[in-house]
């Protein structure tokens, strides 16, 4: 009897430790926007080019993590910092990935974009 005990608990924990280590995506998260800075009014913007960033994003032991303004302002700032001269990204799309390997959760952010200058103007504002 003790046998079969050890001999189903032990097939038991293997088919556990198999569950926990199949890694998953277990969610992501996609956004747009028009620009990831301000624009002044009297601004003109120039494109620049195409930007493309990915970042590590936080992570969590046991609960997964979300991504706060504090990680988004670290994707756009990576962003403008691949292209010389640029202040802002337009036309952005950007995705948050949260992977799983049970009991440890890890993220992933994406930035998609066009890389701008602007400079403020100096005609008056009606």
């Amino acid at each position: 009897m003790k046998r079969d005990t050890n001999e189903m608990l032990g097939r038991w924990l293997i088919g556990l430790l198999a569950v926990m280590l199949s890694g998953c995506t277990v969610y992501q998260q996609y956004g747009q926007g028009a620009q990831t800075h301000f624009d002044f009014p009297n601004s003109n913007v120039t494109p620049l080019g195409p930007v493309k960033v990915s970042i590590s994003g936080p992570g969590g032991l046991f609960t997964p993590p979300f991504m706060t303004s504090t990680d988004q302002s670290h994707l756009f700032q990576a962003a403008v910092n691949q292209v010389d001269g640029a202040n802002l990204v337009l036309d952005y799309y950007s995705t948050f990935i949260v992977k799983e390997f049970w009991p440890v959760f890890w993220s992933r952010m994406e930035l998609e974009g066009t890389a701008a200058k602007m400079e403020v103007g100096s005609k008056p504002l009606n």
